[in-house]
């Protein structure tokens, strides 16, 4: 967010998902059993280096380090992610709301990517799940549910 025009005093400080918008996923999750999991999201901008930190060559232990203080800074799980950050910024920015639902998908070194192979049928069958919750989600809010 070093871009956003925000002072550097600014930097580093909490973005928060709508509570609006958590609950209503919640409530739609919880009424089709799926199990719900918060999390703090921390803002990563290499996520290849925050992936593969020895693959970095000599920065690797400082990566691993840096992840592991903001981990334990925290009694909550963490979750890493890039665009978060910048969707909470701006939500705050012109007052709307935002929540981010984060899949973990298997990542494959090499040629394969996320989405081949028998990894990639169940991360296709997750979004359709998670797709559908969403919608879901938006549509209780919009009609006041």
């Amino acid at each position: 967010m070093r871009d956003s025009g925000l002072s550097a005093s600014q930097l580093g400080q909490s973005l928060f998902a709508s509570p609006l918008l958590v609950d209503s996923l919640r409530h739609q999750a919880e009424s089709l059993f799926y199990p719900v999991q918060l999390m703090i999201c921390h803002h990563v901008e290499d996520y290849h280096a925050y992936n593969y930190p020895e693959l970095i060559g000599e920065r690797t232990d400082n990566v691993k380090s840096l992840i592991n203080i903001l981990e334990s800074s925290t009694q909550k799980n963490s979750a890493w992610d890039m665009e978060t950050a910048a969707l909470f910024w701006r939500a705050t920015q012109f007052k709307k709301h935002a929540v981010t639902v984060l899949q973990s998908l298997i990542k494959h070194r090499g040629e394969m990517t996320p989405y081949e192979g028998e990894y990639g049928r169940i991360a296709t069958e997750m979004e359709q799940v998670f797709g559908q919750l969403i919608l879901d989600s938006l549509v209780a809010v919009s009609v006041g549910v």
